[in-house]
């Protein structure tokens, strides 16, 4: 459930939808991800890196609801604030408010794995290890956007992208998000989320949400995943609503008698799970803490404890009884030990040593190239002086020039200049390569970053997407471009 469109914004909902092949520059569509009632969002590629994102667009006929405007561009804001392994990364804001023609979108980076839910639906429900796996990276994730005072309030399956290994989890989706101490963009008493995942608070309409109810939330995907089936379901919205309010959850080893873990994750969800939010966790940090104690096996290690029969599991592999008395000392060694020798057993073999070799040429070869490219010998007086005058060389020249401007920019202040004063250049294509190398430079070109910012509003939609890649390179918010995007301009 969440916040509806008028009906006559709706009817023209297919209007302005992109194709396959149309171009948004700088990237080209290829396909549909994902098509929702507030935006639509595509797998395109970059035209002349070939690098692929993920470009989320709000319906024309939606960007005149001045609310859902101000949601879609608050999701913007939140995002390209929010930095962590576990979050979808924005890679730039490209929305072009003066040209009133066109769709606010930004572009993100692209999971190429789907999501939770597509998971779920092809394994119905995963083991105790998998989910605890999982798990971290969704508490990971509301722990860094809780800290900044984001509370994500849609968290649910189809909102947790996955990489194509199942290793890597990412929240996604800050549509919904409630900044605390922000402007309220939800009325009092209005229900926006999904009824399945949704707080008893969140469904009363509450105002004053807290980031327990998004642990909440992670409790029904935790239920859903070890069980097969979220803590309430019914036959309508209305039903499965009422039931967040008064029905208790089953317990997981109700549903699931012989699941590992099971009295630590029946005591995990059912807290999670509390009616009143004052009694749920904390905050996801502590919840981290609990869960990696777990799986480290450094809990009590009382008999029938979650961290006792991760222990046995562990010895049984290594077919090594858990009262061997060769291992010896506290709990949390048995198992550092047990994993020790398990690792030293997989080093000895032949495969590992051959890959451990191949692996140490791989970056012995990219070291020694990266020395050739960013530890250049200092050039020559009359080389430097003919680089710091080269603004005044014909375009071909300066072309070729920059890249190498840039390598002596880090260091010296006189090449910094120089790439400043390509800048102001007449031509497209030498602005453009300025503003790549001085996204190289990073950090260290900070001195012209009033020059930079300005070129964010460029007539020219080339110019205007490389600065602001190279404020937010300059400003430390993503890392400097590598040498080798100079020499393909």
């Amino acid at each position: 459930m969440s916040s509806s469109a008028s009906p006559d914004i709706r009817s023209d909902r297919n209007v302005g939808r992109r194709k396959k092949g149309d171009v948004v520059w700088p990237f080209r569509i290829l396909s549909v991800l994902g098509e929702g009632a507030m935006g639509d969002v595509y797998l395109a590629e970059h035209i002349t890196q070939g690098f692929r994102v993920a470009l989320k667009f709000m319906p024309e006929q939606l960007s005149r609801n001045k609310v859902l405007l101000a949601r879609f561009r608050r999701e913007m804001k939140v995002l390209q604030q929010l930095r962590h392994p576990n979050i979808v990364r924005c890679l730039s804001n490209l929305s072009n408010d003066k040209a009133k023609q066109e769709a606010p979108y930004y572009a993100m980076e692209y999971v190429n794995g789907g999501t939770f839910s597509d998971l779920l639906r092809v394994r119905v429900r995963l083991s105790a290890g998998e989910t605890l796996h999982f798990a971290l990276q969704i508490l990971g994730a509301l722990s860094a956007a809780h800290r900044q005072g984001v509370i994500h309030r849609d968290v649910k399956p189809s909102n947790l992208l996955i990489s194509r290994n199942r290793k890597v989890m990412k929240l996604c989706d800050f549509g919904l998000v409630m900044v605390l101490g922000g402007t309220q963009l939800t009325e009092p008493g209005q229900t926006i989320g999904t009824p399945w995942y949704m707080s008893p608070e969140q469904i009363r309409g509450e105002s004053q949400l807290t980031t327990a109810s998004d642990l909440y939330s992670v409790g029904c995907i935790l239920m859903e995943a070890l069980t097969g089936k979220p803590p309430f379901v019914g036959d309508t919205h209305f039903v499965i609503l009422n039931r967040h309010l008064s029905d208790e959850p089953d317990l997981v080893s109700s549903r699931v008698p012989d699941i590992e873990h099971a009295n630590f994750l029946d005591r995990l969800i059912s807290r999670l799970l509390e009616k009143d939010p004052s009694r749920r966790p904390r905050d996801a940090g502590a919840l981290i803490g609990e869960i990696g104690a777990l799986l480290n096996g450094s809990d009590s290690g009382a008999a029938g404890s979650p961290a006792r029969s991760l222990r046995t599991s562990l010895a049984q592999k290594l077919k090594r009884p858990d009262s061997d008395p060769q291992i010896s000392g506290k709990p949390s060694g048995r198992v550092m030990w047990a994993r020790f020798a398990h690792v030293w057993q997989r080093v000895r073999q032949q495969k590992v040593r051959l890959l451990t070799a191949g692996l140490l040429l791989s970056v012995t070869c990219n070291l020694l190239l990266w020395l050739s490219m960013e530890k250049r010998l200092p050039l020559a007086a009359k080389d430097r002086a003919w680089l710091v005058g080269i603004t005044t060389e014909p375009l071909e020249t300066r072309i070729r020039a920059i890249p190498l401007i840039a390598t002596q920019a880090r260091t010296s202040p006189a090449a910094l200049r120089s790439l400043g004063e390509l800048l102001k250049a007449a031509e497209t294509p030498a602005r453009v390569l300025a503003l790549r190398a001085l996204s190289y430079v990073g950090p260290a070109a900070s001195s012209l970053l009033d020059e930079v910012r300005p070129l964010q509003s460029d007539p020219e939609p080339d110019v205007r997407f490389a600065a602001t890649e190279a404020v937010r390179c300059i400003r430390g918010e993503i890392p400097p471009l590598p040498y080798s995007s100079l020499l393909t301009h």
